[in-house]
């Protein structure tokens, strides 16, 4: 891999208060924070730079990230995956995979983690063993995963402890990989005052995408921050170099998260 195609380029931060005022007096009020991230990079891709933030601010952070894990069987979108990334083997790619979140959560300051271990979707087979997904982009969620969808609702209630002030954040599911949308979903039932980061890279591809944001009349808010710690973890994903930089160097836009308004004050 050539050491052009790994340049991430950032945007500079901007001084005094890194967001709208609104948002970010709310974001300093809070005790806890609670990260769902649907895979192992998720997190770090879409809020790395706020989890650095909150890190900063010596505000406590957890991230869960629920699929972690792959599963024996294969076919021919899982061999290409695994070659982009120099694998034969899902158990010590996914092996690899939880290592480098480890390494790449580091980047960000002190957080707590958590690998839930449930199967990747690429990797979920039906009933009658064949794979539920062919492509997890813009599809609806799979009759089969409706009980995935109830087990997650108790996880997510179970992993919830704390009575002080937490902020829950979950993927918007911007592009509708059917991970982020299980973790939305769960989330919004779960946490109603839950607020919703853009999921990156998806947001670049799937921009007008909208149309939970429309049904929940959400308000969106820039983070415009310190991105340095943020692009150092991204580099530490070494077997997703090839999905991430196959088209060229990295423009890492702003973050951005959805909120309902009204329920934060």
């Amino acid at each position: 891999m050539q050491k052009k195609v790994l340049n991430i380029s950032i945007k500079s931060p901007q001084k005094g208060n890194p967001t709208d005022k609104y948002f970010f007096d709310y974001l300093n009020s809070l005790n806890n924070i609670i990260v769902f991230s649907p895979h192992l990079d998720d997190a770090v891709l879409s809020m790395g730079s706020l989890i650095s933030y909150f890190s900063q601010m010596k505000i406590k952070v957890e991230i869960i990230t629920v699929f972690t894990e792959g599963s024996p069987g294969s076919s021919k979108a899982i061999q290409r995956h695994l070659e982009n990334a120099n694998f034969s083997d899902s158990k010590k790619y996914f092996q690899a995979r939880r290592l480098e979140d480890l390494k790449a959560l580091s980047e960000l300051g002190s957080c707590a983690i958590q690998h839930l271990g449930y199967i990747d979707a690429q990797w979920r087979r039906s009933k009658t063993g064949f794979s539920l997904y062919n492509d997890c982009r813009m599809i609806p969620i799979n009759k089969e995963d409706y009980s995935l969808y109830d087990e997650l609702v108790l996880k997510f209630k179970k992993l919830f402890h704390s009575t002080e002030k937490t902020g829950v954040f979950a993927p918007l599911a911007r592009g509708r990989h059917v991970d982020h949308q299980i973790v939305r979903n769960v989330a919004n039932v779960v946490f109603p005052q839950a607020i919703f980061y853009q999921d990156f890279p998806y947001s670049g591809l799937y921009e007008n995408e909208d149309s939970f944001i429309q049904a929940n009349n959400l308000t969106g808010f820039e983070w415009k921050g310190d991105y340095e710690a943020k692009k150092k973890a991204i580099l530490r994903y070494n077997t997703q170099r090839y999905s991430l930089f196959h088209k060229g160097p990295m423009n890492l836009p702003y973050e951005k998260y959805y909120i309902q308004s009204i329920s934060l004050l």
